[in-house]
């Protein structure tokens, strides 16, 4: 039961009673100012990933190629020559190279130096000019410096056997027309081997 209050109307002169009920709600109040933004929350960093998978192996490349080339002399040759030049009927050797390529060039042949101390070397050869030298390791040759190649020189007086091979690796002045030639030279020199102070 709702509380009944007696109040004085000064205006009717009389009591009124009033319902002591609570009123009708009031109008709702304007909304609230949203509050200030929070700080940026830092995350952890997280672990590291695993490690990925090795790539394929490549395919297996090319095999190189090698080129074998023999001139083989049945007669006598005589050596006179007292500078460097190229063997009588001795026919240059001409293959395709590339610079860094290696070349091998041998000798088997019986020599009777005679009075004269023989040297052998083979030489690259340009346009029909002697470039480069097996037994000088590339440097160039002039046509009286060098020993030829160790293990192709007899002294004088001598009959034996000169045999064995001499290496060299290919440069960009030994290649015309993607190809290079190889010619045998020799030399004797009409003294005493043990003489040679060159």
């Amino acid at each position: 039961m709702s509380p009944t209050l007696k109040v004085w109307d000064a205006v009717a002169g009389s009591y009124k009673y009033v319902d002591g009920r609570p009123g009708p709600s009031g109008p709702t109040g304007p909304t609230g100012v949203a509050g200030a933004t929070g700080p940026t929350g830092v995350g952890a960093t997280g672990p590291t990933g695993p490690t990925g998978v090795a790539g394929a192996t490549g395919p297996t490349g090319p095999t190189g190629t090698s080129v074998h080339k023999f001139i083989r002399n049945l007669s006598t040759l005589t050596l006179n020559s007292t500078s460097w030049a190229n063997m009588p009927t001795i026919a240059s050797l001409t293959i395709p190279a590339a610079v860094g390529d290696v070349l091998e060039a041998l000798v088997e042949t019986n020599v009777d130096t005679a009075a004269s101390a023989v040297f052998l070397d083979a030489v690259t050869e340009v346009g029909g000019t002697p470039t480069n030298s097996f037994g000088t390791g590339g440097a160039a040759l002039t046509s009286t410096t060098g020993d030829g190649v160790r293990g192709w020189v007899l002294p004088v007086n001598v009959s034996d056997r000169i045999s064995g091979s001499a290496f060299y690796t290919v440069q960009s002045g030994d290649i015309s027309g993607g190809n290079v030639t190889v010619t045998e030279l020799d030399d004797v020199l009409p003294t005493p081997f043990l003489a040679l102070t060159r």
